[in-house]
């Protein structure tokens, strides 16, 4: 039995993946049907789930997360969840707006972004950096241009 389980003992997680799911799932409609505005509103919605939801975020992301594979409430919304994400992305690139590519690939390395971001921030790192919740949305909307335009100078 893994560890989490063990602390929470009969606990059901399907509420848990449902709450996890709900706030992934909002993403969906965060910005309309614009692809691109769509995809790069997943960033900050992904960011106030973890912030206003970080007991679930940790249980669902965290270091003694259970293994998804052995719920699977848990491990139907984590793929659902991340469906939203690369279907947001393969839109955006049929439109022309990202580069073709491997969305699920595209999406990963995003979610990665943000979820670091996420992590950083509800366990404090942040804050020790003078990032404070006022500032979050800011740091993702960078995080975004910095991914979207690459950290190479245009000349390489």
């Amino acid at each position: 039995t893994h560890v989490l389980a063990r602390k929470l003992g009969d606990f059901d997680l399907d509420p848990i993946a449902e709450c996890e799911y709900r706030g992934h799932h909002l993403r969906d409609d965060a910005a309309g049907s614009e692809p691109l505005a769509r995809f790069l509103a997943q960033g900050p919605a992904y960011l106030r789930f973890a912030v206003e939801q970080a007991p679930y975020f940790r249980l669902m992301f965290g270091f003694d997360a259970p293994d998804k594979t052995q719920y699977e409430s848990l491990a139907r919304s984590d793929n659902e969840a991340f469906r939203v994400l690369v279907d947001a992305v393969a839109a955006a690139q049929s439109s022309g707006q990202l580069v073709k590519g491997d969305p699920e690939r595209v999406a990963l390395v995003a979610w990665l972004m943000v979820h670091g971001i996420a992590h950083a921030y509800i366990d404090g790192a942040l804050a020790r950096r003078g990032i404070d919740s006022n500032n979050l949305e800011t740091e993702i909307a960078e995080g975004s241009r910095l991914f979207l335009h690459g950290f190479l100078n245009a000349k390489h």
